[in-house]
């Protein structure tokens, strides 16, 4: 993302240096780094994780001409609409969002209170295409009366077309919106 957006991410590296973090955890889906720019002693905590979770953490985005703007409504739902595109294509999404914070608060005990009013950079969708013997395995199995479940930590639209991709489920299968309806735990979503 950094290449695209015309940096070189191998020079901001020499250039920066870490001073805490915090790890990802499945039960957050995110994680978090703070960072000291040396050169201009400015500090700046960046967080990456599971969009539908962290974008409730950003206030402001970086609009196409690299100004920094609110988020509104209409562009929150055009946001969930990508996202939900992404996930339709199999692809792992994540939001990527930062802040500039004090020296302080760079070297807090407490730096995951740090993540919020983020400024969302962007959301990169990743693919992580199945092993090509995947399918026929799954078909292998079923055909033995063997009944295939997948267990992920991915969204339930993503995680309904890697099992579509695998042969799991059907390709047309489509969720049903009301619990107690027939194949409603065909896939769903752990709390």
């Amino acid at each position: 993302m950094a290449y695209y957006l015309g940096y070189n991410y191998e020079e901001i590296r020499r250039e920066v240096k870490s001073i805490n973090s915090v790890p990802f955890s499945s039960e957050r889906k995110r994680m978090s780094v703070i960072y000291n720019l040396e050169k201009k002693n400015q500090h700046y905590i960046f967080s990456k994780g599971a969009p539908e979770i962290l974008l409730e953490s950003c206030s402001r985005r970086i609009d196409k001409t690299g100004s920094i703007v609110p988020i509104d409504a209409s562009w929150r739902e055009e946001f969930k609409a990508t996202i939900s595109r992404f996930s339709s294509d199999s692809l792992r999404t994540l939001l990527v969002c930062y802040k500039e914070i004090s020296k302080e608060e760079a070297y807090t005990d407490h730096p995951e209170s740090l993540e919020k009013n983020l400024i969302v950079i962007g959301v990169a969708g990743i693919k992580d295409p199945l092993k090509e013997s995947v399918p026929e395995a799954v078909l292998n199995c079923k055909k033995a009366g063997i009944i295939v479940r997948m267990v992920t930590g991915d969204n339930t639209e993503t995680a309904t077309a890697i099992a579509k991709d695998a042969q799991i489920i059907p390709t047309n299968f489509k969720r049903p919106e009301i619990e107690g309806t027939k194949n409603y735990y065909a896939v769903m979503e752990g709390k």
